[in-house]
């Protein structure tokens, strides 16, 4: 299990600082990416997602999202351009094709089934 989880206290709670999570290189890019998957609750994966300055394209995975630092513009076709930073709530279909364009290093905390 992930060394957060807090198994000496035997206290039934996680605690992690985002700058503590480690992130591994994923093989995609430019630009880089980087992820780690945190847990599995109810069969939904939880991970932290970061990626760097610049363009990239995706086929989206069913996925709620939470930003937690840094600034894009999210385009999907039909729909005004999104401009998204700390804070901003996402959520997405499957399937939906999208072109981001990373202002400032962007990282995310989502949940996918």
């Amino acid at each position: 299990m992930a060394p957060w989880l807090l198994q000496d206290d035997e206290l039934p709670a996680r605690s992690l600082r985002t700058a503590e999570v480690v992130l591994r290189t994923d093989d995609v890019g430019p630009p880089e990416t980087s992820s780690t998957q945190l847990a599995t609750i109810a069969g939904a994966q939880v991970g932290v997602w970061s990626i760097e300055e610049g363009e990239a394209c995706d086929v989206e995975a069913e996925e709620v999202a939470v930003v937690l630092s840094g600034r894009a513009t999210i385009e999907i076709e039909g729909m005004t351009p999104l401009e998204v930073g700390p804070g901003y709530v996402l959520s997405f279909e499957a399937g939906v094709a999208t072109r981001w364009i990373i202002h400032e290093r962007l990282t995310k905390v989502y949940i996918t089934p």
